[in-house]
């Protein structure tokens, strides 16, 4: 019930935070992100085939994440594009009404052409194909291909598996769900083949997609003191069950080109080294399942009977941390570098405010300068906290050189940004986060 209740509606939640995401690069208003939020959801729901045979509840779950994310953003970008259109927007016939039904009557005719395309696309590929629901195109195409190649070579068909779930994984998607049905049909133990996915799950999967075991005891021997590595520490019980969303989502893996070569390519690596181990006949032949959070090394004792099975998993582990270790390098210094020129761009435009005499507003931004506004402001106070400002004094003296005084400034040396720019008038403290003047 608590599975169904969280992952079993990830897809609809995956809509609600795109739309909402969209709508707040866009400097929108609340009103209008609200409604972003119902367009999405309104055309994600017109292809699930509710009310007919068709409907699978399944679609509401990880499995619908591929068409989770398409569908909720393409809708936005057409709805956005249609609002420019004032005719459509019902303007004439709400000038003087107030109140937030003025804004619900403006949004009905484009939410209704985003909905009705989205689902008569849908009618339209169903009577075509004969699947109707966008996961379910993708999973079956994907289904026939590996199905042809696995006819042909075990080792093909279970290195394309290994590939694409991965792959999948790196672009959001939750990839061992969506080829759940592929996986069942030509994956399983039979006892005569090499690879099946409970050899993926205790080989190949450590730590969690694209093995990201590898990448936990990486961070937490070279980049303890950043903060990866603090990330890390906070999500290693749960990587050592092979659940990884705190490190691919965090880090983030997830949609980062850094990345993309180790995180794809390390499981590869280790299927390669595990199926080698299991023809020359170093490892038996998985003949039963393991359970796929087991832990590394207790999974595979159980899945070899034996310490063959946890030296296969500590090589794959160890090719691993050698493959992730200069990406997660390059990974730090991209990030140190980005973050560095937003806090510059930050500081610039607080400086354009302040020739002209403006107050600015940074914290309700929707855009990168308000997010490292809201990031700052928390560091602040962490850096209050653990007394981290410290004060300077600025000597104040008469023309005759004899010092009268000294005027006392408080000051910030970020451990990422360095030295933070304060703020010289006071009038702006209470709307911007640095001000330390």
């Amino acid at each position: 019930m608590v599975y169904e209740g969280t992952y079993g509606i990830f897809s609809v939640a995956l809509v609600i935070t795109i739309a909402y995401s969209y709508a707040m690069e866009k400097n929108e208003s609340l009103e209008n992100v609200v409604m972003y939020v119902v367009v999405a959801l309104a055309a994600f729901s017109a292809q699930l085939n509710l009310g007919t045979e068709d409907f699978d509840v399944a679609g509401l779950g990880t499995t619908g994440c591929f068409a989770a994310m398409f569908i909720g953003y393409l809708s936005c970008m057409a709805f956005s594009k249609l609002r420019r259109c004032h005719k459509l927007m019902l303007e004439q016939y709400t000038a003087g009404m107030g109140g937030g039904c003025v804004l619900a009557i403006r949004t009905l005719i484009p939410l209704g052409i985003v909905a009705a395309g989205s689902g008569g696309l849908n009618l339209l590929i169903g009577r075509i194909t004969g699947i109707y629901g966008c996961y379910q195109w993708f999973n079956h195409i994907f289904y026939a291909a590996c199905q042809n190649i696995a006819d042909y070579s075990n080792f093909l068909s279970g290195l394309l598996y290994t590939f694409a779930v991965n792959l999948m994984w790196f672009f959001g998607l939750h990839g061992s769900h969506i080829l759940e049905a592929v996986a069942v049909h030509n994956f399983g133990v039979t006892g005569n083949v090499v690879f099946s996915k409970a050899f993926y799950d205790v080989y190949v999967a450590m730590g969690g997609c694209g093995t990201t075991v590898s990448v936990l005891i990486a961070l937490l021997l070279f980049f303890r003191k950043e903060r990866t590595g603090k990330l890390a520490g906070l999500a290693s019980f749960t990587v050592v069950f092979n659940l990884n969303e705190m490190l691919t989502f965090g880090i983030p893996i997830i949609l980062n080109p850094i990345l993309l070569v180790p995180f794809v390519l390390t499981p590869v690596v280790c299927y390669c080294l595990a199926y080698a181990a299991t023809v020359c006949g170093f490892l038996p032949v998985l003949t039963h399942e393991v359970v796929w959070s087991t832990p590394v090394g207790i999974g595979g004792y159980l899945a070899s009977g034996s310490w063959k099975g946890i030296a296969v998993q500590a090589v794959g582990i160890l090719a691993g941390i050698l493959f992730y270790l200069p990406f997660l390098k390059i990974n730090q210094r991209m990030e140190v570098y980005k973050a560095k020129r937003h806090v510059q761009v930050l500081i610039h435009e607080l400086q354009e405010k302040e020739e002209q005499i403006d107050q600015p507003v940074f914290l309700t931004r929707g855009d990168h300068i308000g997010m490292i506004s809201r990031m700052l402001l928390l560091d602040l106070k962490h850096a209050i906290k653990n007394k981290e400002l410290y004060m300077l004094y600025q000597p104040q003296v008469y023309s005759d050189g004899i010092c009268i005084g000294a005027e006392a400034l408080l000051r910030w040396n970020h451990p990422v940004y360095g030295m933070i720019y304060p703020a010289d008038n006071g009038t702006k403290r209470d709307r911007c986060p640095y001000a330390l003047d």
